[in-house]
């Protein structure tokens, strides 16, 4: 055996693929004819006659066997005992059905070897990428796989078997990594920073032997995405976790029934319920834990901050169903019992003590977005009967002023929603939840193609809990609507970032024409300002600063002075954005007589981005508040809703 290092170490897991195995490594030395590789074969106590073929081969190829007796640690740890007897500093990962298509080797590994990639990945979901030979139903439970890791990673197929990467990633990889996705593994763990590519292939069906998959590998799968995703799993078994469960839920109906049963408003029994569920609940999760645990500070700030978004939210359940839906309150008790604990548990399993070790702050900040804009979306639609009604429907339009395009499709959506849901405040206010949802799609997208998926997930949760772009999102008026249009002309703008010329400047131009033709998009109704200009315009100024939050005002103000110095981002995208928040502060100083103070929440969108950035910046001094400004909007919010439904 040559005594220099290889170029590339070709890692084959076997189990039982006595029929393959002897074709697949001929194929991968045809394949990678031009590299100076080594195949490491590693089997897993194979019955059949898979070692002794190997070794016949070893004799003659650069084949090594790497047999080991009774794993426990599945595929991935096949691949990682590959890496560590590997001699190349780049590695291969490819399986030996024949599933994966050895011609593409070079394509993969020379981009690693060279030092222009991290890693790459063979995807069969990227353009040009194919599974021929499958049904319907397996595409749509690949693609459904494939879609539950996309928030955690940046690429078409992250559950490829077929990469190449560099050897010291793979060394990464803790010991206990379970299942057969070590590719997301890497994904997860190298965050932003990993420089992927993806090239795309044909994914074939083995012709020969049987397939490993089967339940036990996709219960696995979703265990480990969750454990990626920082989940920390209960100690308890699943009867000793399900019994705790069902006394929770007991103790908390029970007193919840006895205080109404005594004349109790159900304000005070859902309260006196919920502490008593609650106090039981936390003593048995805190007694797991070390005394020095018990008493620490911020882990107690945490388990009371979850408490109360479990009670903002199962009360806007309980109001729902006894106000709007009229059920008797010892039946509603029940659908909020059980969604005030379903927020308890995902709160103690992925904030309160969640495993921080398994990802970096990329996975965090969009384990974080998602979880705000799914609790916040989820409490709109608990008090959507309660919301209040935007002022502007209780003034008349001025007829001599006739409908424009914007009030016109505001008037529609309303009717739209009335109709829905008969007329009430959940038929007036459900077009803004739709429009607010259509509006985050279009800046996160924008967002993700001018910087990256982490900042567009930050950008989301930006855009679900500061206040102005909050309120647009849950009473309907015209500042909703026209939010909605600009965030899709922001969203139309970096298309010119990306394309560049005629296309880019048709494009851009057909959406400023459309959105600043006179009347387009502006109400028809004039709202009275009191207030002397001056006096207004300082008070407006005041208002933004705090709908915004200062923080975020201070983290804007900190990039746009240090932007042209920042290597990592375009000055032409900076520069185009920045024209487009130009339009928009003559469009919100113009129209702030004319609208609500919302109205102007169209005129942060194209700095939110950057203020994104600024969110993560190393060494930035103001990251610590994000926190208190995330956790203070979204406690304050469930305040208010509590508030409607059972104080107003």
């Amino acid at each position: 055996m040559p005594t220099e290092s290889p170029s590339l170490s070709v890692i084959v897991p076997t189990l039982n693929e006595a029929e393959n195995i002897e074709g697949i490594i001929a194929k991968i030395l045809a394949g990678g004819a031009s590299l100076d590789m080594e195949i490491i074969v590693v089997d897993d106590a194979s019955r059949d006659e898979t070692q002794p073929i190997v070794r016949r081969l070893s004799l003659t190829l650069p084949v090594i066997l790497l047999a080991r007796e009774k794993p426990k640690d599945g595929l991935a740890g096949a691949v990682l005992a590959g890496a560590r007897a590997a001699r190349a500093k780049v590695v291969m990962v490819i399986d030996a059905d024949g599933s994966h298509p050895p011609e593409k080797i070079p394509e993969l590994a020379l981009p690693v070897i060279r030092g222009e990639r991290d890693m790459v990945i063979g995807s069969r979901y990227a353009p040009g990428g194919s599974t021929p030979g499958w049904s319907r139903k397996r595409r749509l439970m690949s693609r459904a796989a494939s879609a539950c890791a996309w928030p955690l990673t940046d690429v078409h197929d992250a559950l490829s078997g077929f990469f190449a990467v560099r050897r010291e990633l793979l060394a990464d990889i803790p010991s206990d990594a379970a299942g057969f996705k070590i590719a997301l593994e890497i994904l997860v763990r190298g965050g932003d920073s990993l420089r992927v590519g993806e090239v795309p292939i044909a994914f074939r069906d083995r012709e020969l032997g049987q397939s490993k998959m089967g339940t036990g590998v996709i219960f696995t799968y979703f265990r480990r995405l969750l454990a990626l995703s920082g989940w920390r799993e209960s100690q308890d078994s699943v009867s000793l976790a399900v019994a705790k469960t069902v006394l929770v839920w007991a103790l908390d109906f029970a007193v919840f029934s006895a205080a109404w049963l005594l004349h109790a408003g159900l304000s005070e029994a859902n309260l006196i319920g919920f502490a008593a569920g609650g106090a039981l609940n936390a003593w048995l999760k805190t007694a797991q834990l070390p005394r020095e645990m018990r008493r620490n500070a911020k882990l107690l700030t945490r388990l009371l901050f979850v408490s109360l978004l479990s009670l903002f939210l199962r009360s806007g359940v309980l109001g729902t169903c006894v106000g709007g839906f009229g059920w008797p309150s010892l039946v509603a008790i029940v659908p909020a019992i059980v969604t005030g604990w379903t927020v308890l548990f995902l709160g103690y399993a992925l904030f309160i003590w969640p495993v921080r070790e398994q990802y970096g702050d990329g996975v965090r900040w969009r384990v974080a977005a998602m979880g705000a804009t799914a609790y916040l979306l989820a409490l709109r639609v608990a008090y959507l009967y309660k919301l209040p009604i935007d002022k502007s429907w209780q003034t008349p339009p001025d007829p001599s002023a006739g409908l424009t395009a914007g009030s016109l499709m505001t008037v529609e959506l309303r009717h739209l929603g009335a109709t829905v849901l008969a007329s009430t405040r959940a038929g007036f206010n459900l077009p803004a939840m739709i429009c607010w949802i259509v509006a985050a799609w279009a800046v996160f997208n924008a967002t993700r193609r001018v910087f990256d998926k982490t900042t567009a997930f930050r950008v989301l949760l930006l855009f679900s809990t500061l206040p102005m772009f909050f309120w647009a999102g849950t009473v309907f008026g015209p500042a909703t609507v026209l939010l909605t249009g600009w965030a899709f002309l922001l969203w139309l703008m970096t298309f010119a970032l990306r394309w560049k010329g005629r296309a880019a400047a048709i494009i851009c131009a057909v959406a400023t024409a459309i959105f600043w033709w006179p009347g387009g998009w502006m109400p028809g109704w004039q709202m009275e300002n009191p207030m002397p200009p001056l006096l207004r315009v300082g008070v407006f100024v005041a208002l933004q600063a705090l709908l915004v939050t200062p923080v975020a005002l201070l983290a804007a103000a900190r990039y746009y002075l240090r932007w042209r110095t920042d290597e990592r981002r375009l000055e032409g995208a900076a520069a185009a954005i920045c024209g487009v928040v130009a339009m928009l502060s003559v469009f919100t100083a113009w129209t702030m007589g004319t609208l609500g103070l919302t109205a102007s929440a169209a005129m942060w969108l194209p700095i939110v981005p950057f203020i994104a950035v600024e969110m993560q910046r190393p060494g930035c001094p103001r990251a610590r508040w994000w926190g208190a400004v995330i956790y203070g909007c979204v406690a304050c919010y469930g305040l208010y809703f509590y508030w409607l439904a059972f104080g107003g």
